[in-house]
């Protein structure tokens, strides 16, 4: 059975049409990226989640336009697109941001390292939408946010698994070079076994 985005709490898509302007959809989509990256929203741990990189010539920053493009099968080699159905869950993300925060279990986490440093992948309870924030000592940054297709959703749960197997994912978020010894809670890997 798959779950929809209103089963698990999720807010409808932001719907182009619904608009009567391109223009006023894009202004609709960058106030919700900017609801997720302003210093005084969301904190995940008692680090809030800022922009990262580079403002457009538009105004706008270069990591909106990375959520909200993609480089499907219609954009030009190297090149992104805007993509409708990418974009439109933006708002999605940002209320599963808010559930990771109020610690419910419908936001699952995990650890992993990407070649730009220490991420922490955040996905609904399905695995149908992922949020990568960048780890820092005092924030997150927001990398990107994309949904997961059916063929990849077994692959980003298994991730996930291996993850909170390993004892990666610790709470509160500490430099795990720097510690001695075990990096990870047993009984939190075994309660994490009961839900799968």
């Amino acid at each position: 059975m798959t779950m929809t985005g209103g089963e698990i709490g999720l807010p409808p898509l932001l719907n182009h049409k619904d608009f009567d302007t391109l223009g006023d959809w894009l202004d609709c989509l960058y106030w919700q990226y900017r609801a997720i990256v302003h210093d005084a929203g969301i904190r995940l741990w008692g680090k809030p989640i800022v922009r990262r990189g580079e403002v457009c010539a538009d105004g706008r920053d270069k990591t909106f336009w990375h959520a909200i493009t993609g480089t499907g099968k219609h954009a030009s080699r190297g090149q992104r697109q805007l993509e409708l159905g990418r974009a439109a869950r933006l708002g999605q993300a940002w209320h599963l941001l808010e559930l990771l925060a109020a610690g419910d279990m419908r936001a699952v986490w995990w650890r992993e390292y990407r070649p730009f440093g220490d991420c922490v992948l955040v996905s609904t309870v399905d695995f149908r939408l992922v949020v990568v924030l960048q780890e820092s000592l005092r924030h997150f940054s927001l990398v990107t946010v994309y949904p997961i297709g059916r063929r990849k959703c077994g692959q980003y749960m298994s991730r996930a698994a291996s993850a909170w197997e390993s004892g990666a994912c610790v709470l509160p978020a500490v430099k795990r070079r720097s510690l001695p010894g075990p990096y990870h809670s047993p009984d939190a890997i075994e309660r994490h076994r009961c839900w799968m």
